[in-house]
């Protein structure tokens, strides 16, 4: 024999032996070890396809919600502009009010000033009056009577208007 094929049939018993060593003790853990592991990794596919499935209702949720605020928040802005507009009526009106009043105490004012100038053009008028009478004359009448007169005569030119 040789030395070699020697070798070789007790590399093939041990070979033999090996496997069946294995098959007998360690191929069935293995094979349950492998399958633990596939239902494993499926477990955690279905957990993934559930967690994206929650997460897309979530973000379906989120997204409508976001949806309500825009909405609410125009709402808002449009109540805000029509309180606004609102105010700025009344601002307005108290505006136009407040011009109005100023505008009748003013004319109020230039009528109290109008009487006061007629006033003291009739009394200017009365003194030019008084004077001229007296140049004419040249002498000095009594200043009571001389106003009376002129005021009559004022009172009647001031009737024929």
């Amino acid at each position: 024999m040789h030395p070699e094929l020697g070798q070789i049939v007790t590399q093939i018993i041990g070979f033999i032996v090996a496997l069946w060593i294995l098959k007998r003790y360690a191929w069935k853990p293995m094979l349950q070890m492998l399958e633990d592991r596939r239902s494993g990794i499926r477990k955690e596919l279905d957990d993934t396809a559930a967690d994206r499935k929650q997460a897309a209702e979530t973000l379906a949720g989120y997204e409508a919600k976001l949806r309500n605020v825009a909405a609410e928040g125009r709402a808002r802005i449009q109540e805000a502009v029509r309180e606004g507009q609102g105010v700025a009526a009344e601002i307005k009106e108290s505006a136009r009010k407040e011009a109005h009043t100023f505008l009748e105490r003013a004319q109020e004012e230039i009528e109290r000033e109008k009487d006061k100038a007629r006033i003291e053009l009739r009394r200017d008028v009365v003194d030019l009056s008084i004077r001229a009478t007296e140049k004419l004359l040249r002498e000095t009448v009594d200043e009571e009577r001389n106003r009376r007169m002129v005021d009559a005569f004022i009172d009647e030119l001031g009737g024929l208007e």
